[in-house]
């Protein structure tokens, strides 16, 4: 049998979790399956326009990615965002980005970098730059299950895919300076922008 004082430790935890959960931020109308809401072939908004063309549909699923201090998870004030949108946040990243499904209507009024159309909602991999403070450790990434896409010896940094749940041990570890996602560049007056790479690189 459970003592007295065990039985009303668990009663405390049990009444307080619903407190917890009610002090998190709301994260916008159950809008359905997120795995309804993928699209086919990529797609995205990014440098004020849609590419190749706007979809069709009402709502999409996205990652969204806002410029900002590097390094940082966005806080609730984003997710707030994507709530006055009409959409619903379903991930959290590691990083400055968000998953959700949106109103098609509303995604230029995000204000982000850079919003992708989610192809495989089972992936939830991350688009990094990673800086070293003592030469570029390989097996690091490797380890983690992430893959490098380009190395860049004389900076001491890469460019790799990383699981957004191994972001955190990536950032604790002891040879690495900083994790960034890379932005995409605008530049004025282009007819139009092509979608992004999956890397790229910051000018010299």
């Amino acid at each position: 049998m459970l003592g007295r004082g065990v039985l009303l430790r668990r009663l405390a935890t049990a009444l307080a979790a619903p407190l917890v959960m009610a002090c998190g931020p709301d994260l916008g109308p159950d809008l359905g399956d997120p795995t309804e809401f993928t699209f086919v072939d990529a797609t995205g908004f990014v440098c004020g326009r849609w590419y190749p063309t706007q979809p069709t549909v009402e709502h999409g699923l996205f990652d969204v990615y806002w410029d900002g201090t590097p390094d940082v998870r966005l806080d609730d004030s984003y997710v707030q965002r994507v709530v006055e949108a009409g959409g619903r946040v379903v991930h959290r990243y590691q990083v400055r980005m968000l998953r959700a499904i949106l109103p098609i209507v509303s995604v230029p009024g995000l204000e982000a970098g850079t919003v992708r159309g989610v192809v495989d909602p089972e992936r939830l991999d991350v688009e990094v730059f990673v800086h070293f403070t003592d030469g570029i450790d390989s097996d690091l990434i490797g380890r983690l299950g992430g893959t490098i896409t380009h190395e860049f010896p004389t900076l001491a940094f890469v460019a790799a895919i990383v699981p957004d749940a191994a972001i955190p041990r990536l950032r604790s570890a002891a040879n690495v300076e900083l994790v960034e996602v890379g932005g995409t560049l605008c530049l004025a007056g282009e007819p139009g922008v092509p979608p992004p790479p999956p890397v790229q690189p910051p000018p010299d």
